[in-house]
């Protein structure tokens, strides 16, 4: 236990101190007397502030800057709470089935390109009325059921266009 009135205390300190005193003027007079000699302990002491100088900057900037991707990831859970799947705009939903539409034609494209420009007007005209029966059926789902942020796959969107 440590007492500070106590005269063992008193010792450990001075003889501390005298070692302490000792080391560091003991290397004086070699650095005074040899320049080579003081400069390698001014570049030993130079890098050694250096590395910690760095270490300090690498652990503590590098912390703030993980706390900033931190609070982006809340203010965007706070935006998604506030903001339900149902809500999203009309322009959203334009902008979607643009998408999905140009999706449908490069599909078309690419896997019917032997067919004469009727032969795919015909086909087309099928997959819109085939469009139309999905619509009719599906009349009491909502618009939100096919959206870019559902569940569903790319194939099973454009497969329903």
């Amino acid at each position: 236990v440590f007492n500070s009135r106590t005269m063992k205390t008193k010792i450990i300190f001075v003889v501390a101190q005298l070692i302490y005193t000792l080391v560091t003027i003991l290397p004086t007079p070699f650095l005074y007397s040899s320049y080579r000699f003081s400069c390698v302990y001014i570049c030993i002491i130079f890098g050694l502030c250096i590395w910690r100088g760095g270490s300090y900057y690498i652990e503590v900037f590098s912390e703030k800057y993980k706390l900033k991707f931190v609070e982006i990831e809340k203010q965007l859970e706070k935006q998604e709470s506030f903001t339900g799947e149902e809500e999203h705009s009309d322009e959203d939903h334009e902008l979607f089935h643009h998408i999905a539409d140009a999706i449908n034609e490069a599909y078309e494209n690419e896997c019917m390109p032997e067919l004469s420009d009727n032969d795919r007007a015909i086909v087309l005209q099928e997959n819109d009325m085939d469009i139309d029966a999905d619509e009719h059926h599906n009349n009491d789902a909502k618009d939100s059921d096919i959206t870019p942020d559902s569940e569903k796959s790319w194939e099973e969107i454009t497969t329903n266009l």
